[in-house]
């Protein structure tokens, strides 16, 4: 017996539920908060060590997310919502 695949008649396209649209969500959030922590180097590990060394080992979700993002200025600049996404992601980080 032989399946045959024919093409979508009727265009339809498939429903997903919500719960698969945030694992999909969630998934991209993980590849991305991944390729963003492969782009610190040195210097912003160190900087963001010394903040933290200032601050009494206290540091701000504001203040962390606006000095990682000085030293993400070139990572994904053509992601669409950057600056949205960036800060969910150092925000995802920081927790």
């Amino acid at each position: 017996m032989a399946i045959r695949l024919t093409k979508n008649p009727l265009n339809i396209q498939p429903i997903y539920s919500p719960r698969t649209s945030y694992k999909r969500i969630k998934e991209q959030d993980e590849r991305m908060i991944a390729d963003m922590t492969l782009n610190f180097d040195k210097l912003t590990i160190n900087l963001l060590r010394n903040e933290f060394s200032k601050r009494n080992n206290v540091l701000m979700l504001h203040e962390f997310i606006t000095i990682a993002s000085k030293h993400l200025r070139f990572w994904q600049v053509d992601l669409p919502n950057r600056e949205v996404r960036l800060v969910r992601y150092l925000t995802y980080l920081f927790n």
